[in-house]
């Protein structure tokens, strides 16, 4: 039976099914029903009610929901885990704070350090470090910086990766970090970093695909790190705005010499605006110029890296096809024979 919180006029909270009975009775605050139970309010303490029966159970001064069969609660200022079945034993010691179970790890926070945790026969066994800030395991992988660093933790709780700015949850096999103010993705097969860097993720990888924004436009990443615009004209726009993400555009793109060309004049556009806006502000001087022409040779060597690697990959194919039709006609030949 499926139930859902309701809110009534009277400020009371109630369970209902689909059909809109009420079920367990009415409470000053609830949340929604996990793995059985509900953790509800009545006056100042939180119980869990069952949805067999509609029992209550526990009582503490706060309840989080059931997660993995355990659940945290706060009593006189600590934080506990509590499993189903057995709400009057408090699990941990002196905790300041903990959080729910996700791939059988938990984070506590302990004398202002957080820990990663798991819960053996009913006891809390600390698995890692202290760190400065941790984020919840998806996919195998947690996140802990310290030190002004963050790294992905693995169930052996080690670190990986050479340590960015921050670090956020894995999905689809991949993290987003940040390093040196601009979000990249990397994957949890080799730790590396991949992307030209972006201004914001707005999504992470979900379907195959993460949602990314620069100086105003909104664009899709695929998962082999290829910028893929919904109109042609937003490839233009972001070349023009932020040329340094032609790295990833894809490379089939450039088999077309009018995309080329207008690549080429969005870029042209973008350095003259810069270089006037320089110029206005009395700001074009040695070292703006010399680091203007490093960008400039910059953005034409992937220009034509990105044409030369377009250019060996229609190579490659028509040698494959071409060694496929010798391969065939011999074949053919043979059975004519």
């Amino acid at each position: 039976m499926k139930l859902e919180v309701k809110y009534l006029n009277s400020g009371k909270f109630v369970f209902v099914d689909e059909e809109g009975k009420q079920h367990g009775g009415e409470f000053d605050d609830a949340k929604s029903f996990s793995e059985g139970y509900a953790a509800v309010r009545l006056g100042k303490k939180w119980f869990y009610l069952d949805d067999e029966n509609f029992a209550l159970h526990g009582g503490y001064d706060y309840a989080e929901n059931f997660s993995e069969g355990y659940a945290t609660v706060r009593e006189n200022n600590s934080s506990y885990y509590v499993k189903a079945g057995n709400f009057d034993k408090l699990i941990g010691e002196d905790l300041d704070w903990a959080w729910g179970l996700q791939e059988g790890v938990g984070e506590i926070l302990k004398n202002c350090k957080y820990y990663f945790v798991k819960l053996v026969n009913d006891e809390l066994q600390v698995q890692s470090k202290g760190y400065d800030y941790v984020r919840a395991f998806n996919e195998g992988f947690g996140v802990g910086v310290i030190d002004g660093k963050a790294y992905l933790i693995n169930k052996s709780f080690e670190e990986k990766g050479q340590g960015w700015d921050d670090a956020w949850s894995v999905f689809e096999g991949f993290s987003i970090v940040k390093d040196n103010g601009l979000n990249y993705f990397v994957s949890i097969k080799d730790f590396k970093r991949y992307g030209a860097g972006y201004d914001k993720v707005i999504c992470s990888f979900s379907d195959g695909v993460a949602v990314c924004r620069e100086a105003g436009v909104k664009f899709k990443v695929n998962k082999k790190i290829e910028i893929v615009c919904d109109e042609e004209d937003d490839y233009f726009s972001l070349a023009g705005r932020v040329p340094r993400l032609i790295q990833d555009f894809p490379a089939e793109k450039f088999a077309d010499k009018k995309f080329c060309l207008k690549i080429k004049n969005a870029v042209f556009k973008y350095f003259m605006q810069k270089i006037e806006m320089a110029e206005e502000s009395n700001l074009c001087n040695a070292k703006f110029q010399e680091e203007t022409s490093q960008e400039i040779t910059n953005v034409l060597q992937l220009l034509k890296e990105k044409k030369e690697g377009k250019e060996k990959q229609i190579a490659n194919k028509n040698q494959k096809e071409k060694f496929l039709e010798k391969l065939n006609d011999a074949f053919l030949n043979d059975e004519k024979e």
